[in-house]
């Protein structure tokens, strides 16, 4: 397995965030250059692939079109 392999495999069968999947990539693979922004360009492949559904947001707000309309013009 080789580690966009195990970045995908990672991403798909579990929770674990960025940071942690960054942290077993180095383990297993010590020399390897991998960065948070690899885990998260493995991520964005799988949304493309359709492997991966949309992007959760933790802080999902729902504005209504005042709201927001009001938000753009500050």
């Amino acid at each position: 397995m080789n580690i966009g392999q195990l970045c995908k495999y990672l991403i798909l069968n579990s929770e674990l965030s960025n940071t942690e999947i960054l942290e077993i990539v180095k383990d297993k693979f010590p020399e390897a250059k991998t960065s948070p922004a690899c885990i998260a360009w493995y991520k964005s492949d799988l949304r493309k692939s359709g492997l991966l559904g949309p992007r959760q947001s933790k802080n999902n707000v729902v504005l209504t079109e005042e709201e927001f309309s009001e938000l753009c013009n500050k």
